[in-house]
C-alpha cells in the first residue's frame, strides 16, 4: 500500500476544487434532467462557453494508446482523497523517463474553457514543479477533463500566461480538434474524467448539494460509453479493474446505513472550515477501488492525518449497519494488492484480477461507530489500539452527517 500511495502524492485535489469554474446547485436525485436543465447546468460550469447539447463519441485517446500502460478506475481513496475519487488515472508507459515525455491530446473536438496551474503539493503545501489542469465542453451537457499535465503546448502556454488571473487560472474559449497536442505528461499519471449533465443524479449520492466543491460528481459518466467501438476496445485492454462497473464507482450512499460518504457536523457542507485541508471533515465507508470485496474506512482526520484502513471481510458490512445495529467496532488493517496468481502486484505494471490481502495483518488501530439517525453517526478513532481494549466512546468522539 505504501508503494501505491506514491501514485497519488501529486494529486490535485485542492487545486482542482478551487479552480472549477462553477458550483453545482443540485437537482432531483435519481431523475434525469430535462434538456433545458442539463444545458443550464452545463453553461454554469463552462461560464457560458459551451454550445448545443447531447454527447458525442470520442475518437482519440487522451494519450497515444502505446503510451498508456494501464488505466486505474474511478473511486480511489488515498491520502486527501478521502471520498472516492471522481477521475481515472492513465499510467504512462515508463515513469522513469521523466517529465514531458508523452503527448496529451484532445480526445475530440471541443471548447477548452479553463486552464489552471499548480506549483505546490496538495497535501503538504510545499513547492513543486508546475502542473496544469484543462476543462473541455463537447456540448453544454458533455464534458471531459485532464489534470497533472506537466507542460502545455507553446500556443496554450502563451494564451495562459496572457490570461491567467491571481488564482493561476485562465478562463478561455479555445476550439480544439480531436488529436490536437495540448501538452505533455511524464513521471506521473494523467487524471481524466468524463461528465454528462443529462445523466440522472445517482441514488448513491443522497445530497448532491453537499458536493458543490466537486460539482460534476453527480454527473460522472463511464468513459467507455463515450468512445467509438474501436477506441473502446483499445481502452478496455488497459483496464486493471475487472468487477463491474469496470470504470469504477464513486456513489455508495444508502440512506439509513453506514455505507457511503459523511461530513463532520457543522463544517459547512464539506470544506471542514479550512482553506486547504478541506478533506479533514470527510469520512467514507466504501469498497476498495480494485477489489470491492474489501471495505475501506477513509478518514480525513485520524490522529491529525488523513488515513485509509481496510476492515476484515468478516467484520460487519457497512451496507448492513443501521441505527438498529447499535455500537460497532472495526479493527483497522493495512492491506496488500496481489495479482490473480497471488504474487505481489507492482503498482506501475498492468495486471488483471488484482485483489486485496489483509487478513492476519497487524492491527493499526480501532474505530467505534454508531448510527444515531438515518443520516447522522458518532465516530471515534483510536490509533495503535485494538478494539478488544476499547469499551466505549470518549469525549473526543465526533458527529458526522449527510
Amino acid at each position: 500500500m505504501k508503494k501505491l500511495l506514491l501514485i497519488f502524492t501529486c494529486i490535485a485535489i485542492f487545486y482542482a476544487l478551487l479552480n472549477k469554474p462553477a458550483k453545482f446547485t443540485g437537482t432531483i436525485k435519481g431523475i434525469a434532467n430535462t434538456n433545458n436543465e442539463a444545458v443550464k447546468i452545463g453553461k454554469q460550469f463552462s461560464n457560458g462557453s459551451c454550445e448545443g447539447s447531447g454527447k458525442k463519441l470520442m475518437t482519440t485517446a487522451p494519450m497515444k494508446p502505446q503510451d498508456i500502460r494501464m488505466i486505474l478506475p474511478y473511486g480511489t481513496m488515498v491520502g486527501g482523497h478521502v471520498m472516492p475519487t471522481s477521475h481515472q488515472y492513465l499510467e504512462p508507459w515508463d515513469r522513469t523517463l521523466g517529465r514531458d515525455k508523452y503527448e496529451v491530446r484532445a480526445a475530440m473536438d471541443a471548447t477548452l474553457y479553463s486552464i489552471s496551474r499548480r506549483a505546490q503539493n496538495v497535501e503538504s503545501g510545499k513547492a513543486t514543479a508546475e502542473e496544469f489542469q484543462l476543462w473541455f465542453a463537447v456540448s453544454c451537457t458533455h464534458f471531459y477533463y485532464y489534470d497533472l499535465m506537466t507542460s502545455l503546448s507553446p500556443d496554450l502556454r502563451k494564451i495562459f500566461d496572457q490570461k491567467k488571473q491571481q488564482n493561476d487560472s485562465a478562463y478561455v474559449n479555445i476550439q480544439v480538434k480531436a488529436g490536437q497536442v495540448l501538452g505533455k505528461i511524464g513521471g506521473q499519471t494523467l487524471d481524466y474524467g468524463v461528465w454528462d449533465t443529462q445523466l440522472p443524479s445517482p441514488a448513491g449520492i443522497l445530497v448532491p448539494k453537499h458536493y458543490g466543491w466537486d460539482g460534476f460528481r453527480p454527473y460522472l459518466a463511464d468513459p467507455l460509453n463515450y468512445y467509438t467501438d474501436d477506441l473502446k476496445k483499445i481502452m478496455l485492454s488497459k483496464y486493471v479493474r475487472t468487477t463491474k462497473p469496470i470504470s469504477g464507482k464513486v456513489d455508495y450512499d444508502i440512506d439509513g446505513t453506514l455505507v457511503g460518504g459523511w461530513f463532520l457536523k457543522g463544517t459547512g457542507e464539506v470544506t471542514g472550515g479550512q482553506s486547504r485541508k478541506y478533506w479533514a471533515g470527510h469520512l467514507a465507508f466504501a469498497p476498495e477501488y480494485l477489489d470491492p470485496s474489501v471495505y475501506l474506512i477513509s478518514v480525513g482526520d485520524f490522529a491529525g492525518q488523513e488515513k485509509q484502513f481496510s476492515i476484515s471481510r468478516s467484520a460487519p458490512n457497512p451496507i448492513n449497519v443501521s441505527v438498529k445495529t447499535g455500537l460497532v467496532k472495526y479493527d483497522l488493517l493495512p492491506w496488500t494488492h496481489v495479482q490473480a496468481d497471488g504474487t505481489p502486484w507492482h503498482w506501475m505494471r498492468y495486471s488483471k484480477g488484482v485483489r486485496i490481502v489483509n487478513e492476519g495483518n497487524q492491527k493499526l488501530g480501532c474505530v467505534l461507530v454508531q448510527m444515531l439517525e438515518s443520516r447522522k453517526l458518532k465516530f471515534e478513532g483510536f490509533q495503535g489500539k485494538t478494539c478488544a481494549s476499547i469499551k466505549q466512546f470518549t469525549s473526543s468522539a465526533k458527529t458526522y452527517e449527510r
